[in-house]
């Protein structure tokens, strides 16, 4: 996550100015991968519940 590091360097001026449209298209892509990850991780926990309770 590339665009992360831009976000955490010190002495930036603006985000602006460090950061590009692919540095940010690059993070919602991370983001999206994450989001995907949970999701999965979710339907598989429920249908772990849902085995236990029966």
């Amino acid at each position: 996550m590339r665009a992360l590091g831009f976000m955490l360097q010190p002495n930036l001026r603006s985000m602006e100015d460090e950061l590009s449209y692919e540095d940010i298209q690059e993070a919602g892509e991370d983001f999206s991968e994450q989001l995907g990850r949970v999701l999965e991780a979710k339907i598989v926990v429920n249908g772990i519940r849902i085995r236990l309770e029966n």
